[in-house]
């Protein structure tokens, strides 16, 4: 459904921050409110969905980089900060999946509850859309990258020594979200042409 598109080096983290920040906040106000454009279904579900709990995921990323700038060694700060990059790769991820809300119910491999029908990708865990677009090869170029992702955030419930990455992976990360984001973006039905778009 979605290109790829690869994010160049040069730009700093704080170019990243803004970027994320300004893309989500503009696709969350549209699809909060996509009556009489999105499907019915879609439509319904996306106004219901706390999409400005995303926007402010968003634009609080920058809290948990300044954090980890200011704590590099302190292992908290960084499960802290993976837990609320995890929490935007899930939610973009749930909007992507609802704004395609009839693709996703005809898909074979949607995952179903115990009477067969398939599961609202908005109530969907982590794991069930990260094994959903694997199966069908949807995002290819960003599985590695959720998958890792889902793990990090997950250390946040562990007690047993699990893998939190470096500091330096993190930023990373930030970086290959936002790739993600404008994956997903330029794949989104809107009304408008993204030609003034700077990713």
């Amino acid at each position: 459904m979605a290109e790829w598109f690869e994010i160049g080096y040069t730009e700093t983290i704080d170019d990243h921050l803004r970027k994320i920040a300004a893309i989500t906040e503009q696709a969350t106000k549209f699809w909060a409110h996509s009556h009489g454009w999105a499907p019915k279904e879609a439509a319904e579900i996306l106004s219901k969905s706390r999409l400005d709990w995303l926007a402010s995921f968003s634009r609080t990323l920058r809290a948990r980089v300044e954090e980890v700038q200011a704590h590099p060694n302190e292992p908290a700060v960084l499960i802290l900060a993976w837990a609320h990059l995890g929490t935007l790769v899930e939610g973009t991820l749930k909007l992507f999946l609802c704004v395609y809300l009839h693709d996703y119910l005809k898909d074979a491999n949607a995952p179903v509850c115990k009477k067969g029908a398939p599961i609202p990708p908005n109530t969907l865990k982590f794991e069930g859309i990260k094994q959903f677009l694997q199966k069908g090869d949807i995002l290819a170029a960003h599985h590695d990258f959720i998958e890792e992702t889902q793990a990090r955030r997950n250390a946040i419930h562990a007690f047993a020594d699990k893998p939190i990455g470096t500091v330096d992976e993190y930023f990373s990360a930030i970086r290959r979200y936002r790739e993600l984001l404008t994956s997903i973006e330029t794949s989104l039905p809107y009304p408008y042409s993204y030609d003034d778009w700077s990713y």
